[in-house]
């Protein structure tokens, strides 16, 4: 029995070996893998961050583009009301002149 036990005991030593290496390898994989996944997670959120920010900055674009638009629109309403008040305004002063 005690022989038995020796030559188990011999067998588990011989195969310690290879069996260390192979958890090694299986560690490191894990790590490896781990890593990546970690790095793929926070370029992910970077780049979601960076979309955000991008269209927060298109929106503010096209709303800086939409009233600078309106303001010129309303520019162009003013201007054409007062054209039209200058015109009524001489037109007056002609008919007060021809008048005299």
């Amino acid at each position: 029995m005690s022989q038995q036990k020796v030559d188990a005991h011999k067998k588990e030593k011989q195969g310690k070996k290879a069996q260390v290496a192979k958890q090694k390898k299986v560690r490191r994989i894990v790590r490896i893998v781990a890593l990546i996944v970690a790095v793929a997670l926070v370029a992910l959120i970077v780049a979601l961050v960076v979309r955000n920010r991008m269209a927060a900055e298109a929106d503010l674009a096209e709303d800086t583009a939409i009233e600078t638009e309106l303001d010129s629109e309303e520019g162009a309403d003013a201007g054409e009301d007062t054209a039209t008040e200058d015109t009524a305004e001489d037109a007056a002063e002609e008919t007060t002149e021809a008048a005299e």
